[in-house]
Formats: C-alpha cells, sequence, structure tokens
C-alpha cells in the first residue's frame, strides 16, 4: 500500500509527460505572399559619363549602353541610387535613338535604377 501513491504519481507523470508537446521541439509556420513584388522606390539622378559600348538592344529596349559614371547630381524630390557608382562602369537600358553616340563620347542624362526582387536595371535618359 505504501508504493501506491509512488505507482500513481509515477503514472500521472507519465501521462503528463507523453500527452503534453515536447517544448523543446517548435514547428515552423511558413507562410507564403500572393503579394506582388516590391519595386524600387523612384529615383533620378543627373550624371555625366563616357561612353564605353553601345550595343542594339533585344527589341523590347532599342539600345544598350555601356557608361563610366564620372559625376552624378541629385535631382529634387527623389533619392539618389548612384551616387555610390561613381567611377565605376555600368551597362544602362536606353529607349531614345542611340545611334549617335560614339566610343569615348561625354555625355549628361538622367539616370534611375530600377526593378524589384526578380530583375533589376539603369534607365537612362534625356541624353545630350
Amino acid at each position: 500500500m505504501k508504493n501506491r501513491p509512488k505507482a500513481l504519481i509515477f503514472i500521472g507523470l507519465t501521462l503528463t509527460f507523453l500527452t503534453t508537446p515536447f517544448s523543446a521541439c517548435s514547428q515552423k509556420t511558413v507562410t507564403t505572399s500572393t503579394a506582388p513584388f516590391n519595386p524600387v522606390v523612384k529615383n533620378d539622378s543627373m550624371v555625366t559619363a563616357k561612353i564605353v559600348e553601345v550595343q542594339d538592344g533585344d527589341g523590347a529596349i532599342p539600345w544598350v549602353l555601356t557608361i563610366q559614371l564620372r559625376t552624378s547630381q541629385n535631382v529634387s524630390g527623389y533619392p539618389n541610387y548612384t551616387t555610390g557608382k561613381i567611377g565605376q562602369t555600368i551597362v544602362v537600358r536606353c529607349m531614345e535613338d542611340a545611334s549617335h553616340l560614339e566610343t569615348g563620347q561625354l555625355i549628361t542624362a538622367h539616370l534611375r535604377f530600377e526593378g524589384d526582387e526578380t530583375s533589376s536595371f539603369y534607365f537612362i535618359w534625356a541624353i545630350q
């Protein structure tokens, strides 16, 4: 009889242990989002650059230019995403007629960074 309370306590603790979720184990809930991708914030800069290469585009984008950024100025009301690229050579997309541009030519133009999580690129316009 003396061992009976100990046996009941043991059985009770065992049942509690077996029916309670393990605190050391955790499940990670994975959620998927159907929200659209987050586009880059509208931005703009006025740059001077040297033309390194002019290429015909793929049809949707008529021209692809490789430029070396010389300077970058802020455009009022917009963040400037090109200041960290000064001195670097970058590839940019261009919708304007770029057939008159030549390697080594210095230009001024507007330049912005576009894209989202899936792809990104620089877009140049108002080339002078």
